[in-house]
């Protein structure tokens, strides 16, 4: 079914656009898009936790002036407000806060530039310096193998069963029970669709193409990729883009097509993998300090987790409605969407196997997570099973 779709997006493109062009954005631009994130309705934050204001949100209540809160909220984004999707869900619990707590809340978004590093703004967090993250779980510490299970699993489940067993079997809970042990509070807060496997150079024929294959992954993939060969490197957008741009990276995978049209990685890379094994769904958080949480009322509390849940329906359900369009865009500019050839999907999944072993061997904590989800899942795949047509 996939295939045919694939079929039908190329055929588009060459029966009825032919001819069409479309300019990749350069790579100038791509680093500008990174570095916008303090943009208007930030504040300067200063590493002794002081605060300057800079221009007033546009998504700000008119009604509701930001000097009449009772309290105010500050919050690192982690995701540039230009990217599609996911650059709206911090904005839209900016502008969903005040009203729905008639001005008792509001939201000042700081500029992690000013903050520093990830593990920095994380910090600053645990501290109480600023009072929430948003991110993925792996962001907030990417030395953690239990966070990268949290933010997505290679063959998982998809987003359906992931909320099923996130809020119903127990996968909040454990997830808290993590993080509380750093001073931190977590409500899901969006969650992304399956993505892409990524941009490569050249078309892979054989498994054996991955061997020395110089791929920038992150996630628990990465793992699957280095047992199968690959030199696995960690780098962001723009880091990305030189290292394409110089020669010394073969392949990237960043995140789902309407993500990765815009930023130009076609102009390096035209071959188009689909589908991400390696993710089939992203979680997004918002991270509190743990006293900040407490010290907010109960109908205070039970709003936040009602705007996040909101956040999460509206970035699936945008996400998909998307992709379509992203793909056609992609072949306009001549990218070939490929599915990976037979025999490659057995391959990943059994070097998956040896990576999940090895982790509940050295990690409790992954352990203890991994067997809550397998639990959840074998019971789940019966009803699945029995709601399914013969």
């Amino acid at each position: 079914m996939r295939s045919i779709i694939v079929g039908i997006i190329i055929g588009i493109v060459v029966g009825i656009m032919a001819g069409t062009t479309m300019v990749a954005p350069n790579l100038e631009e791509a680093r500008e898009k990174s570095a916008l994130a303090g943009a208007a309705g930030t504040e300067q934050l200063d590493l002794d936790g002081k605060t300057t204001e800079t221009t007033q949100s546009n998504t700000e209540p008119l009604s509701i002036a930001a000097s009449v809160y009772s309290k105010r909220l500050r919050v690192v984004s982690l995701t540039p407000p230009q990217t599609p999707v996911l650059g709206d869900l911090m904005l839209r619990i900016q502008q969903n806060l005040p009203r729905s707590t008639t001005g008792q809340i509001g939201i000042s978004l700081l500029d992690p530039n000013v903050v520093g590093p990830t593990h920095e703004i994380f910090k600053a967090v645990q501290s109480g310096a600023i009072d929430a993250i948003f991110s993925t779980p792996a962001e907030l510490d990417n030395t953690s193998l239990v966070l990268k299970l949290f933010t997505s699993i290679p063959f998982g489940p998809e987003s359906q069963e992931y909320l099923a067993w996130f809020f119903h079997g127990g996968g909040r809970e454990l997830l808290n029970e993590h993080m509380n042990k750093s001073g931190v509070h977590v409500l899901l807060c969006g969650l992304l669709p399956q993505e892409a496997s990524g941009w490569y150079r050249k078309p892979m024929r054989t498994i054996e193409d991955f061997r020395d294959l110089k791929i920038r992954i992150q996630g628990l993939g990465a793992d699957v990729l280095a047992r199968l060969g690959a030199q696995v490197v960690s780098a962001d957008l723009g880091t990305i883009l030189l290292r394409f741009e110089q020669g010394t990276l073969d392949a990237a995978e960043y995140s789902i097509p309407s993500i990765d049209e815009p930023l130009g990685l076609q102009k390096f890379a035209r071959n188009y993998y689909v589908p991400g094994w390696h993710q089939p769904l992203t979680s997004y958080v918002l991270a509190f300090n743990k006293e900040t949480w407490k010290a907010l009322s109960e109908s205070q509390q039970s709003t936040l987790q009602t705007i996040c849940g909101d956040n999460v329906r509206y970035s699936l359900s945008a996400a998909d409605a998307a992709q379509f369009e992203a793909l056609k865009k992609l072949s306009i500019n001549g990218v070939q969407v490929r599915r990976w050839p037979e025999g490659f999907h057995p391959k990943f999944e059994a070097a998956w196997q040896d990576s999940i072993r090895d982790h509940i061997k050295n990690n409790r904590q992954f352990a203890k997570t991994w067997s809550s989800l397998q639990l959840f899942r074998r019971d789940y795949a019966i009803w699945q099973e029995l709601s399914k047509p013969q």
